[in-house]
């Protein structure tokens, strides 16, 4: 049965030429997670783009705030992250033709001050992220420098001060095009994955915090390339997600001129390459996002098309310890062409909606997933309390009377970071989790909790 969505609500009908890319969090400290885009015109000249902020109300309506910035140009990267450790989700935008790469600290009610410049010369900055890559607590940034031809790491002391660049890599002479960052070895320290665009590479570079034993981060690369393109195509994506759903890493891939993939590959071992999308179905897909999408726990994969050519939003059904459905689900054909959008609980109901920017008609949506409906579980969620919240290492549920209930607990973005089983009497050590919002879901009811890890 198909997953029901909503026709698109439009949230900004004028967002600037060629809206590029979005990001959710929660950018006024209000609870609930707001929107930010940047553009990246490629017509105007000069080119004149935005970077641009909504906040949410709570129930998935959302309200254009101001522009954090018109003045940044071809904005190739955005990352949102409490980088000082005060008030709410700072914002995080790098240009590729001003070589730069820029914060805008929030006040915490939904003000930004002015730009501060991170890195005035990173050549051809493109993606980048925020993760804690020396385990201090503190939200790191990463980036790949097309031009400058490395990808690299600042160090962050926790108030928003950064180091100088800090380098994973540099000079392959492949031109690093896109990254992700997550513990792909399974030693809680970050590690990297990233595509290049002169050899259509995918390698993985291990991050030997804890290995060495001397708490401090640097770089092994796996000794198996994740994939290597015998024909030049055009690597768009690449992502660390569990794509079978075995409770395990992968690397998945878009390719704008061919498929959408994932590399079943070991550490140092061996990579094989499934078909998730190939080009028959979608022939220039734009973005993907690896989330439960349908509620059953298991990972599914949402493509968006990249030209005007194929089905706008498409989903695959994942399972269980397997590889996706290779039957795909039509969400919307729009024909508005996409490179980013964001899956996550916008109006609070239990389910994942998706915000999608129309690259060739300057609009941001949102689409509202139908599958539960706040009115038919405001009895179960009243129910059950969780405390305390917010919390830096414990969380207690009340208000069931199984004798063990099983939780699942997922980031702001919908991938799952914890998995367990608690009885009447037992608690959920979260300490190893991140700073942020997460959503901690009871089993297969349509029960969700919000709760902030401190």
């Amino acid at each position: 049965m198909a997953q029901p969505f909503s026709a698109p609500v439009i949230i900004d009908s004028n967002t600037g030429n060629e809206p590029y890319e979005i990001e959710a969090g929660d950018l006024d400290g209000d609870g609930d997670l707001d929107l930010v885009i940047g553009t990246y015109d490629a017509v105007a000249n000069p080119p004149l783009d935005f970077v641009k902020w909504y906040s949410n109300d709570g129930s998935g309506s959302f309200t254009f705030e101001s522009t954090l910035s018109s003045d940044i140009t071809f904005i190739d990267g955005l990352a949102v992250g409490n980088i000082d450790n005060l008030f709410g989700e700072d914002v995080i935008v790098a240009s590729a033709n001003q070589n730069k790469i820029s914060v805008f600290l929030s006040d915490g009610s939904g003000g930004f001050g002015s730009e501060i410049v991170l890195d005035p010369a990173l050549n051809g900055v493109g993606e980048i992220i925020v993760s804690d890559i020396n385990m201090d607590g503190n939200l790191d940034v990463v980036a790949v420098a097309f031009t400058d031809d490395k990808t690299v790491w600042y160090n962050n002391d926790g108030t928003g001060n950064f180091s100088a660049a800090i380098d994973i890599e540099a000079g392959s002479g492949n031109n690093p095009y896109y990254l992700d960052v997550a513990d792909y070895d399974n030693d809680t320290d970050m590690d990297v994955v990233i595509s290049y665009f002169t050899t259509q590479s995918i390698e993985i570079f291990y991050n030997q915090y804890i290995e060495s034993g001397t708490s401090t981060v640097s770089w092994i690369k796996d000794m198996v390339t994740v994939e290597d393109e015998v024909t030049p195509s055009r690597h768009l994506e690449v992502r660390f997600a569990d794509a079978n759903n075995d409770g395990n890493l992968d690397v998945v891939k878009l390719d704008n001129e061919g498929e959408v993939s994932w590399y079943d590959k070991t550490v140092d071992g061996a990579s094989a390459e499934i078909v998730i999308c190939p080009a028959s179905i979608v022939a220039r897909p734009g973005a993907f996002e690896v989330v439960d999408l349908d509620g059953d726990t298991n990972n599914d994969i949402v493509i968006t098309d990249g030209s005007a050519g194929s089905d706008a939003i498409i989903y695959f059904e994942g399972n269980n310890n397997a590889t996706f459905n290779t039957d795909e689900t039509v969400i919307t054909d729009n024909n508005w062409i996409n490179y980013d959008f964001s899956v996550a609980d916008f109006d609070s109901d239990g389910d994942m909606d998706i915000a999608f920017l129309g690259n060739n008609n300057a609009r941001l949506a949102i689409y509202d997933n139908e599958r539960i409906t706040l009115s038919t579980n405001l009895l179960k969620q009243t129910e059950i309390s969780v405390y305390p919240n917010p919390t830096s290492k414990f969380i207690n549920i009340d208000g069931f009377t199984l004798e063990t209930l099983d939780i699942q607990i997922f980031d702001m973005v919908g991938k799952s970071v914890l998995a367990t089983s608690i009885s009447r009497k037992g608690r959920i050590n979260v300490s190893q989790l991140e700073t942020g919002i997460y959503t901690l879901k009871i089993g297969n009811s349509s029960v969700r909790k919000k709760f902030i890890k401190q």
